[in-house]
């Protein structure tokens, strides 16, 4: 039952991110968490309630560091929606976009229609649209009509204009003239007819008209209360900013009454106003929309997957102060399925629990304006005139809210678990398509998701790295009288979440997250400290050509394993065919010195390419694995028979010993020994082992 809920869950996240409006959203609003991000901290800075610190900043030199934060206050959530317009309109470029569109067309055609929607340089415009409360005219005019014209520049194409000094970005700019024409001509029209017909002047006014008079019905009263809560929740789960969508509820109603409440209690009269702006700021909204301090404690208390911990721990500080949106972008929350049960009833439990306990007399009523970035606890305190019960509500509040959160924080664990394992899955294909082709790729620099995961994967690394959560297997490698001579060091990574990782991988991260050389070095003091209890054996260990071409890393290796273990057991350095060493007076120098030092060097995943033969004609090499797509074909294809040959032919030549590698039956082994081959690694003997399993064979 949970694997089919998990499944469908799956299924729905999917669909809802590949929609180019929900994916425009959810990119403008991450674009503009810096703005969102220091106008907060401006804001905590402007009004933390210390008043030492309040005293300061209204005098002397404290007075110009109270307008330096007033001013990048203004000009961060001043013009929150042109930000949001601007940026949403690009990511439907960035997604929508095709040859014909003008590159920021979306954006001029998404600005312009928002500050007609907003009556701008009419008697009827007012400030405050252009901050968070326009969000909402903000992202629908960025998100359909820069759509619109995005389709329309594609149906009506370009062309390119012939004259001297032109250029194809030109030639787009004139062709984009008639689409943006068209698109703004009819909205203009549009608009016009709306607000004649609704007696308004511009639409942004008509929006929060509709929303004021939908509380207005609603009134100052438990239903009123009600419809508050779950409206903006409602409206933030899709990346709109309720609490300023609906803004004119709290200016028309909630923040009169929380006035109200502070003028009686001046005259030394009781406060009457339950609902207002405080008592939602204070406990109902902690942690800012959907209760989202209870989410951060249920991922610090419950979720078992380090990102979401770590997100938790990045978000706590800004969410103290009741900013959160690195949380609700960055887990993300907004069009989450998994979340959306939660994140609309933690705050109506919030509001039944708050509400009850004011009614029954347990907590007073708010009695003063408390602003909306304080921390929980010192609210709670102040919003009741310094009465402890308001502490003591505020944490049981979110005590119940982190129960709420924490099932659904479990459950998507599991779903990321599971879409985690098939984006790796997804991941490992590609890398593998280009290592077939032998192309280069970078797979942290990808699109989409495959990118992410790789991100993911290499931030992981780093840290698995760091608390040696890497091992390794060791597969014995017999000759064919079934003697036992060696063992190749195999290295593992076990994610805590996505299981085994598939060794290439590991090594492809660590190149480009600038890990390969602790990766390596890790690999051989670990595999340095395993064996020596192990004689009599020869243990292969893989390094890139990378390292070897550092003359750091070669002493390193002649420090770790001196007389490379004096005769205990013999290392063996494997170099794959795919990464060519540059053979040069520095390289030779380096091999001749690992040579002196009792090393054995191989050439792993030989085959006959130019890479390999070189490989034999330096003459440096002691030892040559046949790559395991030729033996696996030993039986079948001709063609191979006659490259192993010749591969023993030429090793022998040179008093080079051949391996063959994925031996896994007894036809192949006999059909590799009649080419001369005698010495075998694969699951005909053994699959890959603990070390203590090794110590058994030996």
């Amino acid at each position: 039952m949970s694997n089919s809920i998990s499944i469908i869950l799956g299924r729905a996240i999917k669909k809802a991110e590949q929609l180019p409006g929900i994916q425009a959203v959810r990119g403008g609003l991450v674009s503009i968490i810096p703005v969102l991000m220091i106008g907060s901290f401006a804001l905590i800075l402007k009004s933390l309630p210390v008043a030492a610190y309040q005293a300061f900043l209204k005098t002397g030199p404290g007075g110009v560091l109270n307008g330096v934060f007033t001013t990048i206050y203004n000009v961060t959530f001043g013009f929150l929606s042109i930000y949001m317009a601007i940026c949403v309109s690009f990511f439907m470029e960035k997604n929508l976009g095709r040859r014909n569109s003008l590159g920021y067309g979306a954006v001029l055609v998404s600005v312009c229609s928002f500050l007609m929607a907003t009556g701008f340089l009419t008697d009827s415009f007012e400030m405050d649209c252009l901050n968070a409360s326009g969000m909402f005219v903000a992202i629908l005019c960025s998100t359909l009509l820069s759509r619109a014209y995005l389709q329309l520049a594609e149906r009506m194409g370009s062309g390119h204009i012939f004259s001297d000094g032109s250029d194809p970005f030109f030639s787009k700019v004139v062709f984009s003239i008639l689409p943006v024409l068209i698109v703004l001509g009819l909205f203009a029209l549009f608009n016009n007819l709306v607000c004649l017909v609704f007696q308004t002047a511009n639409l942004w006014q008509l929006t929060n008209e509709f929303f004021r008079k939908l509380f207005v019905y609603a009134g100052e009263d438990f239903w009123g209360g009600l419809l508050y809560v779950l409206l903006s929740t409602f409206l933030w789960f899709f990346g709109i900013h309720g609490s300023d969508v609906l803004e004119s509820a709290n200016t028309g109603i909630f923040i009169p009454a929380a006035g109200a409440n502070a003028a009686a209690v001046e005259a030394g009269m009781p406060a009457t106003h339950l609902y207002t702006k405080t008592f939602f700021d204070v406990f109902v909204l902690m942690g800012g929309c959907g209760t989202l301090l209870c989410l951060l404690l249920a991922l610090l208390l419950f979720s078992r997957r380090r990102s979401n911990r770590s997100l938790a721990k990045l978000a706590a500080f800004p969410m103290l102060f009741n900013i959160n949106e690195i949380m609700v972008f960055g887990l993300p929350i907004i069009y989450n399925p998994v979340f959306f049960v939660p994140f609309l009833g933690t705050p109506l439990a919030a509001y039944l629990l708050a509400v009850a306990a004011a009614k029954m007399g347990l907590v007073p009523l708010t009695t003063g304006l408390v602003e909306w970035t304080t921390p929980i606890i010192i609210g709670g305190y102040e919003a009741t005139g310094g009465s402890l019960a308001g502490v003591i509500l505020q944490l049981v509040i979110l005590a119940v809210g982190t129960a709420l959160y924490a099932p659904f924080v479990k459950q998507y664990d599991r779903e990321k678990d599971r879409q985690a394992r098939e984006s790796l899955q997804d991941l490992v294909e590609i890398y593998q398509s280009y290592e077939a082709a032998s192309r280069e790729v970078c797979l942290t620099e990808l699109d989409g998701v495959p990118g992410e995961v790789a991100k993911q994967l290499a931030g992981d690394l780093q840290k698995a790295l760091a608390k040696q959560e890497l091992y390794f297997l060791y597969q014995p490698q017999y000759n064919y009288a079934g003697k036992l001579f060696g063992a190749e060091a195999l290295l593992r990574w076990k994610h805590p979440g996505l299981g085994l990782i598939y060794p290439p991988l590991i090594i492809k991260l660590a190149g480009e997250a600038g890990l390969l050389s602790s990766l390596e070095r890790y690999i051989y003091l670990q595999v340095g400290r395993e064996i020596q209890e192990v004689s009599d054996l020869v243990f292969s260990i893989n390094a890139t050509a990378v390292s070897l071409q550092d003359d750091s890393f070669v002493d390193f290796l002649v420090q770790t394993f001196p007389g490379a273990l004096s005769g205990r057991a013999q290392i063996c350095i494997e170099v794959t065919e795919q990464e060519a060493v540059a053979f040069n007076e520095a390289m030779s120098r380096r091999l001749a010195k690992l040579k002196a030092n009792k090393f054995r060097l191989a050439v792993d995943d030989f085959s006959m390419g130019h890479t390999s033969l070189k490989y034999l004609q330096e003459g440096c090499f002691d030892e040559v694995k046949l790559d395991g797509s030729i033996t696996k074909k030993v039986l079948t294809d001709g063609k191979v028979r006659d490259i192993i040959s010749s591969v023993v032919f030429l090793s022998q030549a040179m008093k080079v010993t051949v391996v063959a590698e994925y031996v896994e039956t007894s036809a192949q082994k006999e059909a590799l020994a009649q080419l001369g081959c005698f010495n075998y690694q694969g699951y005909l003997y053994s699959p890959p082992v603990p070390l203590s399993k090794l110590r058994e064979l030996v």
